[in-house]
This record gives C-alpha cells, structure tokens and sequence, in this order.
C-alpha cells in the first residue's frame, strides 16, 4: 500500500488501532507539516497492485524514492516528536509495526521493513569502501556465456534515484578491468573481473525469440570515490540483497520452477541460504519500445502475478510487506545529525553481501518446457536430484508441513486427483471419471483406496502441500498447475497426463519433463491422451480402452511397490 501522505491519507494508516487523544492530535500535526512544508501530486492507480508490482507510476516529481513522501513522513514524526511514533512511522507505507525488525546500531532508517546505518563520507573513505564480484558458470561463450552465469558481490547497493543496481569499483578492480579490455590480450578470463561482464537478471524464456537477449544485465560499475562523496545506507551484515526478473510468476509453475528454483539454487550455491536475512526485489525492465515489459513476465501480467506470488510467497519465507519492485519500494529515513529535517545523506542502500543471476538455474535451462521436439535432446537437469529434493524440503520447512517420506496409515492408499490442474482447454479435466470407474471395480477390493479429487486452486497454500505430501499417487495433467507434485513424498508415484498432439509439428508435449524425471524421490510416470480434443490442437483419438486398462495395471503396479515400502503401517493419528 503506498500513500501521498494527506491528512486522511495518514489517519486511514493509524485509526484501525485503538489511538489516543494525543496519539490523534500528533497525527494532525503531522498532516498541518506536510501541507506547510511539501507538497505532492496525486498518487493514481487504475489498477489494485500496479504500485506493488511494476506497473504505471505517478510518482510526484520531487520524490526520489519508490513511496511517495516516505523519507519526508519519516522527517516530520522526527521533527515533530509524537509520542510512541518513531516506531510507527512507516505504517504510512503498509508495513506494520510488528513488521518492522531491527538491529543493534541500524537506527537511521529502513528499505523495505530491514533496518538501515548510515556510513559517513569519511567512514567509507576509512574503509576504502568498495565492491566485489565473483561469477561462476562462464563457459567461454562470447554469445550465450551470460546465460548460464551467476554472481556473487560484496557491497551491492541499489540507487533509490535511478532504481538500478551499483557496483563501487575499486583502484585495484579498475586496474584488472582495463587489462581485461586489452584486445592483445587472449584467452584472459578471471572470473573476478567488472569489464564487459554480464548475466541474466531472469530465467531464460526461449519462447522470446529474439527478445532473450534484453535479460542480459550486470550492475553498474562506478568508481568507489563515489560513496565517499555521500556515504551510503547499510543493511545488516547477515543481508542479501536479491533482484531478480521473474520469467512468469503469474503461472504456479512458472513461479516455482523459473524464479523460487533458480533462486534457491544461486543462494545455496554461494552458500547463502541459511541464517540470511534475504531481501528480495523483482527487478522492473526499462524497454523504450517495449513499455509493457516482455511477453509473458510479471511486466506484463501485473495483477495476476501479485494474487499467485503473494500465496505461494511463503515457499521461499518472504515477508510480502518486505518485498517489493525495484521501481515501488520503502526507503524512510529521519533527520540527519545536524536536525535539517528530511535530509537523504545518500541515495545509496547497500547490502554486505548479494547475488543475482538467474538465467538457466530455472528447471528448463535455455530450452523451452517441452513444446519442442528438440527439448528431448538433452537433459538438463542431470546429476540434480539431490538438490530438488533439497529444494522441496526447503519449502516445505517454511511453511511448517513435514518433509517425511511417505507412510500407509492404517493400510489406506491415499490417491489424489487434480482436477483443472491447466487452464490449457486440450488438458483441462474437469474428472477423470473414466479413469477412476475401473480403477474402483478392479482395485477396490484389493486395497483400501482413499482416492480424493480436488481442484488445487480453490485451497490455501497450506492445505494444497498438506495434502499432496500424504499422496501415495497423485494424478494431474502436465501444466504449471502440476507445481504442486513437487511436494509429494519420498516413496509417493506421478502420473502425468499429457496430449500426444499438441506439441510443435502435432509432437508430444511432455512439460517440464526434465524436472519430473529428475526426481529420484518420485517415480514418474507419462499417461497419454487424457481426453479427446476433436476441435483444438491435443489429440484427436483421445484415449481407449487400452489407454483405461494401463492406468489401472500402473496402478496396481505402484500400490504393490508402496505396500512393500512400510512393512510397518504407522498407527492411525488419535
């Protein structure tokens, strides 16, 4: 939520509470001080969530920052001394009190809810404050090496004036990145160097043809005198600052595997996922030509990315009230140390530590999902097991369900069934009653079936990994709605239903194949034909009686595997 601080504006913050008279009284002062000392342009929105995620900006020309008058309510609580105020300053922002942590010595401000210090001209000239970058991935590609590359940095700020990202390059790396940029020079590659360096701030979409290439990005470089000029703003000492540009986050798949995935793979790469305070930022493309963004991002489908990123959030344990765009965030400040009342010391905010290349951490890599036949060439996630299943646990974790590997609770084989798992009308299922009738006449009397049909969207987050983490089989169509069989257990079984037509050139389209059958706690199973698309492009048979008799015979199958798993069925939960 982001307000031009007016009189009604800043009530409508602070009345949900129960205030007293002076509490009120200190918030009319507050409103006569800004309509003394500033004053705003109007903050419109036509759509809910446009200043959340990304999308048109009516910022008041005076404000340097991503919340209009953020630095200067700040000021004013400061200068006007509200009692029990200081700690309440930043609700004009939507970030409650008990949103807002601190830290021993960070008391001169917040970016994004996290505490900030402010280091002096000459503290960072002391220091010789300055920068570092460490990438890893190069594969010596002139062309395509950005792709596959992700770095690490050692005081990364970003610039609340031109809402990029800042590298302060020191005498020394100067010195390396003009060596670097000596063309008689061959073949010198240190994987430390600034100069003509770059990575992909997204994963790789491949569906964007000749627009891949506006991914590639690296921080600006700038000489490290400049922070000595005005110091800068320092996040605490266990912070990574992350952007990131996210590939589809507006599709549970596309969320899960192309941003969370990649995400969680660079931080734990460099070693920085655990006892981290991270702080996330979707990084807002500036395209002249393109104002919309690219095809398919969150740039372009702004509402629906914030409803599916706020509900799965909790996956990767963002705050969303500490989350933000790089063109809509918190920076709130008080007066300096002189009392001049709303005074920025620095337009920078820097974290000790940061990462940011996404490019083919994703589970595709630079391929498409498998539309192409040319997806089924290579693997890409060969040798990766262990870190998806790490990956599933680490989400699970956040969100408090158990990781533990599957169990047959008093001899029921829980079988769950998503229904509308993709909107894609050749794989919409509304049932799969055709399915499941033979299933029941042939299998019921042989095991306890507990088979639940759901549609995954309709329920919480929580109960969506709640129930699917007690599936013994779970039955979905391929999609980004499949996501959810990430969280299955160890011992569990896939089946993926899939049209055998509706690839390129009438191919198969087994999605995100190369992320299922990379999972060696899950065994997967690929089920053509799901139903029969007479008018769309899917499968103009659709399935017969042999395609009914295999899921019932695989079925069969895998229930005798898992009832040989547990010899010893746990007790029904009292």
């Amino acid at each position: 939520m982001r307000r031009s601080p007016s009189a009604r504006g800043i009530a409508s913050y602070f009345l949900p509470a129960v205030v007293s008279a002076a509490f009120l009284v200190c918030l009319l002062q507050i409103a006569s001080f800004h309509s003394q000392h500033t004053q705003y342009s109007p903050s419109v929105r036509s759509e809910r969530g446009f200043e959340q995620f990304g999308g048109p900006s009516s910022i008041g020309a005076g404000n340097t920052t991503g919340s209009v008058g953020s630095k200067k309510n700040g000021a004013a609580v400061e200068k006007i001394g509200c009692p029990d105020l200081k700690e309440n300053k930043l609700e004009e922002d939507g970030i409650k009190k008990k949103e807002v942590d601190h830290a021993d010595g960070f008391t001169d401000g917040f970016f994004n809810g996290h505490p900030l210090r402010y280091r002096s001209p000459a503290e960072t000239a002391s220091a010789s404050y300055h920068s570092t970058s460490h990438c890893i991935g190069d594969n010596f590609s002139e062309e395509y090496s950005w792709q596959h590359k992700s770095c690490q940095f050692q005081n990364f700020c970003f610039d609340t004036e031109t809402h990029e990202f800042v590298l302060f390059a020191s005498p020394e790396q100067r010195a390396l990145d003009e060596i670097i940029g000596n063309k008689n020079l061959t073949f010198f590659s240190p994987s430390t160097g600034m100069r003509g360096n770059f990575i992909s701030i997204g994963g790789i979409n491949a569906k964007l043809g000749n627009d891949v290439p506006l991914l590639k990005w690296f921080p600006t470089v700038i000489d490290s005198e400049e922070a000595e000029k005005s110091g800068v703003y320092e996040l605490p000492p266990d912070s990574v600052l992350t952007p990131f540009h996210s590939l589809g986050g507006f599709n549970p798949g596309h969320l899960v595997w192309d941003d969370w995935l990649p995400l969680y793979t660079i931080l734990s790469s460099f070693g920085l996922l655990e006892g981290r305070r991270h702080v996330y930022m979707r990084y807002i493309m500036k395209l002249e030509s393109k104002q919309r963004g690219l095809w398919a991002s969150c740039d372009w489908k702004v509402l629906q990315c914030e409803k599916i990123m706020e509900k799965f959030m909790p996956l990767m344990a963002i705050n969303k009230t500490k989350f933000s765009t790089t063109q809509n965030f918190t920076f709130a400040v008080g007066a300096d140390r002189g009392g001049k009342v709303g005074a920025t010391r620095s337009k920078y905010v820097c974290s000790p530590t940061g990462v940011a290349g996404l490019g083919s951490a994703t589970d595709h890599g630079t391929k498409t999902h498998g539309w192409e036949p040319k997806d089924y060439d290579s693997s890409h996630n060969s040798n990766r097991a262990a870190s998806l299943y790490a990956f599933r646990n680490y989400m699970l974790t956040n969100i408090g369900v158990s990781t533990a590997p599957l169990r047959v609770v008093e001899g029921r084989y829980r079988i769950v069934v998503s229904l509308h798992s993709s909107v894609a009308s050749a794989r919409d299922m509304s049932n799969f009653n055709k399915h499941l009738k033979p299933l029941r006449e042939r299998l019921g009397n042989k095991y306890n079936l507990d088979i639940i049909s759901k549609d995954m969207s309709k329920l919480s987050l929580v109960e969506q990994v709640e129930l699917v983490s007690s599936a013994a089989i779970y039955v979905t169509t391929a999609g980004g709605g499949a996501v959810t069989a990430t969280f299955l257990p160890r011992g569990a079984s896939l089946f993926v239903f899939f049209q055998d037509e509706e690839g390129d050139n009438s191919s198969p389209a087994r999605l995100d194949w190369d992320f299922f059958n990379h999972l060696a706690y899950v065994r997967t199973h690929w089920m053509p034909r799901p139903k029969q698309t007479p008018t769309v492009k899917g499968s103009k048979a659709g399935p017969s009686e042999l395609d009914f008799e295999s899921f019932v015979r695989l079925v069969d199958h895998e229930l005798d595997i898992i009832s040989h798993l547990e010899p010893f069925p746990l007790p029904a939960t009292p």
